[in-house]
């Protein structure tokens, strides 16, 4: 069953701040800098850049509700 996105919002920000906590654990091993702004982000950080009508922050979430995918665009 293919996954549709679906627009983010605000309640979403608690997953979401997990899902990129999570993305980029990797890459902060890789450089050996733990400070990367995704990792840094805190959530009402987060929560102030969704609610900017120039961002658009879209998901998709798997058959249990949980989120499995997302990005941010500047409109």
């Amino acid at each position: 069953m293919p996954y549709e996105p679906m627009t983010l919002t605000t309640a979403d920000a608690g997953q979401l701040l997990t899902l990129q906590r999570a993305a980029y654990v990797a890459e902060a091993q890789a450089h050996r800098d733990l400070e990367l702004p995704p990792l840094t982000e805190t959530l009402d950080e987060l929560i102030t850049e969704l609610v900017q009508p120039a961002v658009t922050a879209l998901g998709i979430r798997d058959d249990t509700g949980r989120l499995i995918a997302a990005v941010r665009l500047p409109a």
